[in-house]
């Protein structure tokens, strides 16, 4: 890919980021639950324990931190969830280009440098 391709692509990727309004990192679950009760109908049949619970995570500083949520508040958290992915996945690819561009610019400023002439490998 040449400089310009390069300049081009990740100029596009970066106006692909514009799209999300929104990114939350970490991960919702649904769970079933059997209650404290033992004459529950939950302890006798695990199709009828309580929930769905919606748990939400995340790292921070080293921990876990969790948040149980109702169906409507997951439903609206989730999508956020998966755009964090979205947006690591873009910026991955953004950095791989300017790693390209970088070591190409260092490339050709060496060569400017050394007249064109690559200097022969004194280690072979």
């Amino acid at each position: 890919m040449n400089s310009k391709k390069a300049h081009e692509k990740m100029q596009k990727l970066k106006k692909e980021l514009l799209r999300y309004k929104y990114i939350m990192r970490g991960s919702m679950v649904e769970r079933y639950h059997k209650c404290g009760k033992s004459n529950c109908v939950c302890h006798k049949d695990s199709s009828k324990q309580h929930g769905p619970y919606y748990y939400y995570t995340r790292k921070e500083k080293g921990k876990t931190i969790g948040k149980v949520y109702k169906e409507r508040e997951a439903k609206i958290i989730t999508p956020y969830l998966s755009n964090y992915n979205a947006v690591a996945e873009i910026v991955r690819k953004i950095s791989e280009i300017s790693e390209r561009i970088i070591f190409d610019e260092i490339t050709a400023k060496r060569k400017e440098t050394r007249g064109g002439r690559n200097r022969p490998n004194k280690y072979k």
